[in-house]
């Protein structure tokens, strides 16, 4: 039977029902969104002041203020005043009686409402039946009625998303008008302004009706909300009521769509079929006629046949259209069902449980969008498949003849004669015509087919996306099952039945089987790579330890390290690579049984998923366990400390052994889908293998005896991080089981299973970072050993060179020096070279850090960003509130939520971090290609600390309402209290920032300030820090290099001029003197060029004559190496020349006041001095 649209008594029924909601439709216009029912309030002022108030009209006030217009007997400023108040008390009046006939209404609509819901009721339990369509419709009447009913549908279903949205706004209306309401009741009690003093009599009745105007507004606007709250029940009821009876009406025109549909592609289907077998009649008639001829014939039979493909897509299109409108029409009874378990407030476990279930029967949006794309591209070739049509349709339609055409189209033969039968041509032309038409008119349906596809499924993706949205901020925080109890305890005796029930394990190994017939190849393979694997772990092992054995040596290379990345990822691979493939075997032969979590297919497929999740972790765990060998990557290669790691690989182990089982058991109890299985053998493995992860973390991370117990000592409160986080760590899988066993299975699942892999990205992350760390180690000890032998080569080279230099006399006639100098040039030959300890630079350190933060950073992120719209909940806990200026000017009050507070101590922490790390970043990664030195580096990295730090405080607190207009007077009282007692730190802060923007001095500048000679190594904001060559630290305040002199040695050009001064004997060739010195010089290496070296005699003390050498090096290090290395060059030369360095010497002259005695004096002291004999041994004592 075939339906259209009649006119029915139904018709002046619903046109009764838009009668009496009249009304209501009218006050819900001029009030906006419906609200929910509030209980009677009391009057809200009193009769005698409602009274006067009613004496206020408009029209009186308008009529005042045409009368006050024309007066000539005021002043311009008194008409002004008055007029004003006027005007504003005309505004109050109009507003108050349009609230008063919004309260009317309203009021009328409750009156009215047990008729309107009675006539809704009446009508939705009798819709009428379209009239049935005439069994000889033709197509154009079945098209035409098939348009209107798909019209209507739109409508009506357009009608149903405003009828919804209402709904969902008078969720909302109660929390939006108590607010209100005292807002207006607080204006309503308050004293009116006062008048200047000498106000006239004038301006006071103005002031006076403006006051009624504005008490008549307040009072009414109050009438007014109350009246929407006590209608709001039967609002709704009557809304609901339209909604319920727009749906059977949608049900009945979408059932006579259907039948017109099924109806007019059965027609089409039909005609296809005849006009097909037509054209190929016709074509098989023309057996006798040219080639050409029947080439054409064919060509019409092939449009025939895509004029059947196309319609068979036209039927597959509007099947796809219904479903996608049967999804559309889903998402909105989800929403509606979402709106109304959301707005009761407190929810159970079975609200939350119906609640993801309706997240879970959600269109998947991912599909959606790919179906949309796939259906534009279809349009568009679409589109040019109908140009085409249309263009061989014209061209047909603009040929003179039939003749004509088939010759413009090469189909007459050249020697056909010019009487060729007309009426042949005309049904040759006349079949690829209408070939053409119905072929075009095929087209233009399927793609407004496909279009119409595509505007529902826009819908449905908005609907889907803003549902998820919904339900993604709220299903985190909502029960997924009952807590603990005895509930559980059942379920969990179910789930050990069903794990233990020998039909099920029955059906593995058949499950085996089947998977090795289906797939034999990729079985036998995953079997051979185990085998494989298996064969080479012991050559594996051994590996590992061969690689470790050059690390930290002179063959040490990098790709050891990479090498030992890989063999201990094959180690890992060993057991969880078979378990792996068996898990895949299973889920790939019970995928598809369809069997319930009961059924054997079902404990297959679950089998199959579970042994999939344990070989993950296994490989995760193992993966990190055979790193912590003691060749392995992290002793070995890193240099962790060694008791440590094997602390850690020990508790690794014993993880894995309780985290695998516990792993399958709840991957088989989620792949079951039986709620049971999930709450009971889910809930048990997810507890136990909490409790497993505390217990690993307990043994890992605690400071007493863990992981971090050898961490560096901190200072001041950084040294409690370390226990507070390792605290943190060990209670969240604590606290995620006891969620589990509150209830909130479903969050502790998911929370978990994200902490979980946060971990090993972090781990992972970390492993790349030390992995990189050590290239570069490994690349700079690589240099520092070319460096050494280069210096080893210039040291043997010179020794070879000194030793050939000397002067023939001496090389001859000393045997000592020839063979001093080959036992040196010996030594050196065969010495090997050494090194310091290589260290990896700080800036290449916060390279690698700041790489390594954002990566963890992004996979973080893609992590957690699911997650994000469920912290919007905390949006909804209001701490305080604060006035703002809007944006006409008036103060509103702005709430600050605990999302607030939460997302500026958020970005209190990044901009921590990014005022630590991004400095430095930029510094190493940027700037320094540019060429600029290492000063000016430094000064940019500060200036971006104090603007990171600056912008990112401003954010954080003007977040939770602490903007500049408030923190401007504080800001003003602390430059008054800076100003008087912190004179000098505001003063050291100045010149701290002089510095940094003028630069005399910069880090890595050698200077002297007062008695103090040292690199600066940091300019901060109070002082800055000397490192002296001692290698004492010496802060100096930054005001001292403002006020005070500072000796700058490497400000502009590092050059400097050393000066050594030389003593040469008296007596001595001074030529030669000269030349040996200035030869000195000129060979040293580090002496430049130009300026040239120069050797001067400047004086001749009493004991020696006196040289100078003045010689210029590059640069201030090298100044005393250059000092050391010419004097033990002057001093060798002048030695092997005989030239003697005197002592200073000094001549006494001793005068006595008697001659006669300094004469026997110095006889005496000229005389030979005698030695007396020793006595006998033999003479007797005294003789």
């Amino acid at each position: 039977m075939l339906w259209t649209r009649t006119s029915t008594p139904w018709s002046g029924a619903r046109d009764r029902l838009r009668t009496a909601a009249g009304g209501l439709l009218l006050a819900l216009a001029c009030l906006g969104a419906p609200v929910h029912a509030a209980r009677a309030p009391a009057p809200a002022v009193p009769a005698a002041a409602a009274a006067a108030e009613a004496e206020v009209s408009a029209v009186d006030l308008a009529q005042r203020i045409n009368v006050l217009k024309t007066r000539t007997d005021l002043s311009a400023t008194e008409r002004d005043l008055v007029l004003e108040q006027l005007r504003a008390a005309l505004t109050r009046a109009e507003a108050a009686e349009i609230a008063r006939k919004s309260a009317s209404a309203y009021a009328a609509a409750l009156q009215s409402a047990p008729e309107t819901i009675a006539v809704l009721t009446a009508e939705s339990a009798s819709v009428p039946e379209p009239e049935p369509l005439p069994a000889s419709a033709d197509p154009v009447t079945l098209q035409l009625r098939l348009a209107a009913l798909q019209a209507e549908s739109a409508s009506l279903r357009s009608r149903q998303r405003s009828l919804l949205e209402q709904l969902r706004s008078m969720e909302d209306r109660p929390a939006e008008a108590r607010p209100q309401l005292g807002d207006l009741r607080r204006q309503l009690g308050s004293a009116p302004a006062p008048l200047p003093a000498g106000a006239s009599p004038l301006l006071v009745e103005a002031s006076r009706l403006r006051e009624q105007a504005t008490h008549q507004e307040l009072s009414a606007s109050i009438e007014q909300i109350e009246q929407e709250l006590l209608s709001l029940p039967t609002r709704k009821a009557i809304t609901t009521a339209q909604n319920d009876l727009l749906a059977r009406r949608i049900a009945t025109v979408d059932a006579a769509v259907a039948a017109l549909n099924a109806y007019a592609a059965s027609q089409r289907k039909q005609q296809i079929g005849e006009e097909e077998a037509r054209a190929r009649a016709f074509e098989a008639s023309l057996a006798g006629q040219p080639a050409l001829l029947r080439q054409f014939a064919g060509e019409s039979v092939a449009l025939r046949a895509q004029w059947s493909q196309l319609s068979a897509r036209l039927d597959l299109a509007r099947e796809l259209q219904r479903r996608s409108q049967s999804l559309l029409d889903d998402a909105g009874a989800a929403r509606k069902s979402a709106d109304q378990i959301l707005a009761i407030g407190s929810i159970s476990d079975q609200s939350a449980k119906l609640l993801r279930s309706l997240q879970k029967n959600l269109a998947n949006s991912d599909r959606t969008r790919q179906r949309m794309a796939e259906r534009n591209t279809a349009l568009v070739d679409l589109r040019v498949q109908q140009f085409q049509t249309q263009e061989a349709l014209r061209t047909l339609r603009q040929a003179l003849t039939a003749q004509r055409y088939l010759a413009d189209q090469g189909a007459l033969p050249d020697n056909v004669d010019a009487d060729l039968d007309t009426e042949l041509v005309e049904a040759l032309v006349g079949r690829r015509s209408a070939a053409l038409a119905d072929l075009a008119d095929t087209q233009e349906q399927l793609i407004g087919v496909l279009s119409e596809s595509s505007a529902l499924d826009s819908e449905l993706l908005q609907a889907s996306v803003q549902l998820h949205s919904l339900l993604d901020e709220r299903l985190l925080w909502l029960p997924s099952t009952a807590p603990l109890g005895q509930d559980w305890l059942r379920n969990l005796g179910t789930s050990a039945v069903w794990l233990a029930r020998p039909s099920h394990w029955a059906t593995v190994p058949p499950a085996l089987v089947s998977a090795l017939q289906t797939r034999p190849l990729a079985l036998l393979l995953l079997a051979a790579a185990f085998v494989a694997l298996l064969a080479s772990h012991r050559r594996l092992a051994a590996a590992l330890q061969q690689w470790a054995q050059p690390v930290g040596r002179r063959n040490d290379s990098f790709h050891t390290t990479l090498l030992t990345c890989v063999a201990t990822l094959l180690l890992a691979l060993v057991w969880p690579l078979p378990l792996a493939g068996l898990g895949w075997s299973l889920g790939q032969v019970a995928g598809g049984s369809g069997g319930g979590g009961s059924s054997g297919g079902g404990f297959v497929h679950a089998l199959g998923q579970g042994v999939l999740g344990a070989a993950l972790v296994w490989l995760m765990l193992g993966l990190f366990t055979h790193m912590c060998r003691p060749s392995g990557l992290f002793v070995a290669h890193f240099g962790w400390n060694a008791q440590r790691i094997r602390h850690l690989g020990h508790s690794l182990h014993l993880l894995l052994l309780v985290l695998a089982p516990t792993t399958l058991l709840t991957g088989m109890a989620n792949a079951s889908g039986n709620a049971d299985l999930i709450d009971g053998l889910g809930r048990f493995s997810f507890l136990l293998g909490s409790l497993a992860m505390g217990l690993f973390l307990y043994r890992v991370f605690l400071p007493d005896g863990g992981v971090l117990s050898g961490a560096a000592a901190r200072q001041g409160w950084r040294r409690h991080l370390p226990l507070l986080g390792s605290r943190v760590l060990v209670a969240a899988p604590l606290l995620l089981a006891a969620l589990a066993g509150m209830g909130y299975y479903a969050t502790a699942r998911e929370l978990q299973a994200r902490l979980f892999t946060s971990g090993w990205m972090v781990l992972a992350v970390t492993i790349l970072y030390y992995v990189a760390l050590r290239g570069v180690l490994v690349t700079s000890r690589r240099a520092a050993w070319q460096q050494a032998d280069a210096r080893r080569a210039r040291a043997l080279s010179e020794a070879l060179a000194a030793r050939a230099a000397l002067p023939a006399s001496q090389g001859s006639g000393s045997p000592e020096s020839t063979g001093t100098g080959s036992h040196e040039a010996l030594a050196l030959q065969n010495q090997e070279a050494e090194i310091d300890a290589v260290t990896v630079s700080q800036q290449t350190r916060a390279l690698l850090r700041a790489a390594s933060s954002v990566l963890l950073a992004v996979l973080l992120l893609g992590l957690w960003r699911e997650m994000i719209p469920a912290l919007k909940v905390f949006n909804d806990v209001v701490l305080w509130s604060y006035l703002v200026t809007g944006s006409d000017g008036e103060r509103v009050a702005a709430a600050v939520t605990l999302g607030h507070v939460l997302a500026s101590l958020l970005t209190l922490g990044l901009t921590a971090i990014a005022a630590r790390t991004l400095p430095g970043f930029f510094e190493v990664l940027l700037l320094q290609r540019s060429g600029i030195n290492s000063g000016t580096l430094y000064a940019v990295a500060t200036i971006a600390r104090y603007a990171i730090l600056a912008i990112g405080l401003l954010v954080a607190f003007s977040g939770i309402g602490a903007d500049w207009s408030k923190l401007q007077w504080i800001v003003a009282a602390l430059g008054v209290g800076l100003g008087f007692g912190l004179q000098e730190i505001v003063a050291n802060f100045i010149s701290g920032l002089i510095i940094l923007f003028e630069r005399p001095v910069r880090v890595g500048d050698l200077v002297t300030i007062g008695n103090t000679v040292g690199t600066v190594s940091r300019i901060k904001i109070r002082a800055i820090t000397i490192t002296d060559f001692d290698n004492f630290e010496v802060l100096v305040p930054n005001k001292a290099f403002i006020t005070e002199t500072v000796q700058n040695w490497t400000l502009s050009n590092e050059i400097t001029r050393l000066v050594l001064k030389v003593r040469v004997a008296h007596g001595s060739d001074v030529q030669q003197a000269h030349r040996l010195m200035l030869d000195a010089a000129v060979a040293n290496p580090q002496v430049l060029k130009l300026p040239e070296p120069a050797v001067l005699l400047l004086a001749l003390s009493d004991s020696a004559m006196e040289f100078e050498v003045r010689v210029y090096v590059n640069l201030i290090d090298e100044r005393l190496p250059t000092t050391h290395a010419l004097y033990s060059a002057i001093v060798t030369a002048l030695a092997h020349a005989g030239i003697q360095i005197p002592f200073p010497q000094r001549d006494v002259h001793v005068r006595y006041a008697d001659p006669g005695r300094g004469a026997a004096m110095a006889a005496a002291m000229a005389a030979p001095a005698t030695t007396p004999a020793p006595p006998s041994a033999t003479a007797p004592p005294g003789g």
